[in-house]
């Protein structure tokens, strides 16, 4: 019983104080060609990186059309791998920053 008292002690204590409450971060870095278009079309993408080797040019042709539309900023860089890296991937094709210092 007293063991069981002194575990449950603690979170009754954290409970009560609450002061570890998490702060919500909004994400700043989002990954992926269905993502990427939805970002842009709610305004909320301020940069996008796509890569120039990505093998169904049909995924990602129409996407420089609607970032010209919608008035983000684009550019394009060589490799895929490059675009992974940054999301802990293997590859990735699309990526977007929603916040740009």
């Amino acid at each position: 019983q007293t063991e069981s008292k002194r575990l449950l002690a603690p979170p009754e204590k954290k409970a009560a104080s609450k002061g570890d409450v998490p702060t919500k971060r909004p994400p700043v870095l989002r990954a992926g060609v269905n993502t990427v278009p939805t970002l842009v079309g709610n305004k909320k993408a301020q940069l996008v990186v796509t890569a120039h080797e990505v093998d169904p040019v049909g995924l990602v042709i129409f996407l420089p059309v609607l970032y010209l539309q919608v008035g983000a900023s684009y550019c394009i860089i060589k490799g895929k791998a490059r675009l992974g890296h940054l999301v802990h991937s293997r590859a990735y094709t699309t990526i977007a920053f929603t916040q740009v210092n």
